[in-house]
């Protein structure tokens, strides 16, 4: 998981939070009413709904209301997935209810729960819009301080790279060889006698195994001995 996406979840869950304290939803005394009122069954087709089986859902009466008990009924999830956020509860009720008589059983029961349960007024004091504001505010900062830090976090990861494959290289140029002789005219130090430093890469015309033998080495890697 990218850093980048836990950070948007964590925004995420914020979010849900702050909803979740302005809209806790109904109380369970409030849904074991609701499961009861409406005899374990959809409000709007009477299909049997499943409680502890997670197949009732609440489906708001306005979906741009807070859940609560005034604006809610029991819905299956097929109800409350077809009907249009936009649509009037009754025009979706008579589209599923072609019997007039069904219609009225159904309209009756979910008149009669929302008028035992009013709405209650809506959340919009000035103190609660400003603890709002200032929780919207702080996410904000949260999540640029993270991009921050991710951005810092990258320049010293790409810089211990960096350093990494300096130091790699070095070593590598040390153990071929290829570096003994720049270092020691570096240091001014004397090769010791026998030394591959000693002789130089090998010149034009000299074959690989004359070069084996002024670095006294024969083809079998036994060293003979330099006079």
């Amino acid at each position: 998981m990218s850093s980048e996406h836990t950070v948007m979840q964590a925004t995420k869950m914020m979010s849900m939070t702050v909803a979740a304290i302005l809209d806790p939803g109904l109380s369970k005394s409030e849904m074991d009413a609701l499961w009861a009122c409406f005899f374990h069954r959809c409000a709007f087709c009477d299909s049997r709904l499943d409680r502890h089986g997670h197949g009732g859902r609440l489906d708001r009466i306005d979906r741009r209301d807070r859940r609560t008990a005034g604006n809610a009924v029991l819905a299956c999830p097929r109800c409350s997935r077809e009907r249009n956020p936009r649509e009037n509860w009754h025009a979706f009720l008579h589209r599923l209810c072609v019997d007039t008589e069904v219609y009225a059983q159904r309209e009756s029961r979910i008149q009669a729960w929302l008028t035992n349960h009013p709405l209650l007024p809506p959340l919009s004091s000035s103190a609660i819009e400003e603890l709002r504001a200032q929780l919207v505010a702080k996410a904000v900062e949260w999540a640029r301080l993270c991009g921050a830090l991710r951005e810092a976090a990258h320049a010293q990861r790409q810089q211990a790279r960096t350093e990494a494959g300096t130091a790699t290289t070095i070593v590598a140029d040390a153990i071929t060889g290829t570096g003994e002789s720049s270092c020691m005219q570096q240091s001014g130090a004397d090769p010791l006698p026998g030394s591959d430093a000693c002789i130089p890469a090998r010149p034009s015309g000299i074959s690989g195994r004359g070069l084996a033998h002024l670095r006294g080495r024969t083809r079998h890697d036994k060293p003979i001995p330099i006079l």
